[in-house]
């Protein structure tokens, strides 16, 4: 970190990993898509991006009904199995600009830490698969929080991870619930267009098309707003 940088008050990012950090849209709309052929059913794209950045719990409830636990947990294991081949067939890229991005940041001395609703098992796959446990120094998953997006727990456990008030956090979003999340969490937030439109994220901070619109300089310029 250059001296002029370190006189400055310090903050952290904090990446959601689906749709923001990889472009996994389509990998978990194939695993959706297979486990509902085998219950006989089937889910539309519009349903799969309502449901996007819910935990599986609350994704199964909302597609197939409340269902006996066991056969929920079931359908959980079957479903992130076949996520899980397609990260490690290599069908599950970075988002543009999520390397640069991360590049710059850590070499600003910036925390970087991850927060998905996701599974452990899928987050420590998708950072060693893609070599990116270098840029992170926290992650928060699915079984370390009680509440799912738009709880902000997930959010405040990942500040406190990094060493950070939330407040000094940008939370790096694509979902509608995330963003709910990182502003009731008192972060600043940014969305990322992608699985939702400009207009559903308008309840962030900023809204961009591309990670490459981002440097450390402009998510730094957020505090100053």
């Amino acid at each position: 970190m250059s001296a002029s940088a370190s006189t400055r008050a310090p903050f952290a990012v904090i990446w959601d990993m689906d749709g923001v950090l990889i472009d996994s849209g389509p990998a978990h709309y194939h695993a959706w898509s297979a486990l509902a052929a085998e219950y006989g059913s089937s889910i539309s794209p519009e349903e799969f991006r309502q449901t996007f950045g819910m935990r599986n719990e609350e994704m199964i409830s909302h597609l197939f009904g409340k269902l006996p636990a066991g056969r929920a947990a079931e359908m959980t294991l079957r479903k992130e199995s076949c996520f899980r081949e397609e990260v490690r067939s290599g069908r599950v890229p970075t988002q543009p600009g999520a390397l640069e991005l991360l590049s710059s940041l850590a070499a600003a001395g910036i925390p970087q830490a991850v927060a998905t609703s996701a599974p452990p098992l899928n987050a420590e796959l998708v950072l060693d698969a893609l070599e990116l446990r270098a840029f992170i120094q926290a992650m928060v998953t699915s079984v370390d929080v009680r509440l799912g997006k738009p709880d902000p727990e997930i959010f405040v456990l990942a500040s406190r991870a990094l060493g950070m008030a939330p407040g000094r956090c940008v939370v790096l979003e694509d979902a509608v619930v995330g963003v709910a999340a990182a502003k009731a969490a008192g972060a600043k937030c940014v969305g990322l267009v992608g699985s939702n439109t400009a207009a559903q994220l308008s309840a962030a901070d900023q809204v961009i098309g591309s990670l490459r619109d981002l440097s450390p300089a402009r998510l730094e310029a957020l505090f100053e707003r």
